[in-house]
């Protein structure tokens, strides 16, 4: 943990420019915790009562048996920021997006996320990046592999509440034919849908915060989270 957290603060100050750290810790892992700080005072210090939560989505179990929905495209920013602005734009830390902060996004690193990687209704959208990772779990009974990808961006119109969950589906049968096994998203409850994430999750891990001014009504609004940055 010491030579991971020195390499992110060398690159952090390569530019010059200070730039806010975050932390997110798992909750209940007491030796993370511990390595933080050895006071239980300190560890509270910058500790944001809203959790962030990662939600492992099955894809076998969750892959839609109905036709897909279709992917994304150029033409569809407007759309997808009204969507995303609809579930995240009342969240903390949501960057305030535009239909330009989308188009941006998408077309970053093209090779590795971008229109075609969205699944996308009238009602719905989910993007998934596919990094080519897999988690492996070493224990006595011999290495459980299983291969992941990311939901980078999710949002749904509230009119239309099981709209989320179609497209969710959609993406996890699409992710299942491309040899996943599972997809991660991340929500700060009570952001609008963290209900169906919850509800669909064959897991979930509870994560804590630590980053300077969490606001007084972060309980009422939720976190944004992108999970760039997870």
């Amino acid at each position: 943990m010491p030579a991971m957290n020195g390499f992110q603060v060398e690159s952090l100050f390569r530019d010059g420019q200070w730039r806010e750290v975050s932390m997110f810790m798992a909750r209940g892992n007491a030796k993370v915790h511990s390595w933080f700080s050895d006071s239980a005072a300190n560890r509270d210090e910058g500790a944001w009562s809203v959790p962030v939560v990662r939600y492992v989505l099955d894809c076998a179990a969750l892959a839609t048996v109905h036709e897909d929905l279709p992917t994304g495209t150029a033409g569809d920013a407007d759309r997808v920021h009204r969507l995303l602005h609809a579930t995240h734009g009342a969240s903390v830390r949501w960057p305030d997006s535009s239909p330009e902060w989308v188009s941006d996004r998408m077309n970053r690193s093209t090779a590795n996320y971008s229109w075609n990687d969205l699944v996308l209704s009238d009602a719905a959208a989910v993007g998934v990046w596919d990094a080519g990772w897999s988690i492996v779990r070493r224990g006595l009974a011999g290495a459980d592999r299983r291969r992941v990808a990311t939901i980078l961006d999710w949002g749904f119109d509230p009119g239309h509440p099981g709209a989320l969950e179609e497209a969710l589906r959609a993406a996890c049968g699409r992710a299942k034919r491309a040899g996943m096994d599972q997809l991660l998203a991340c929500c700060g409850p009570p952001v609008p849908g963290h209900a169906v994430l919850e509800r669909l999750a064959a897991d979930a891990d509870y994560c804590q915060c630590y980053a300077p001014g969490e606001p007084a009504d972060s309980l009422d609004r939720g976190p944004y989270l992108d999970p760039h940055y997870f």
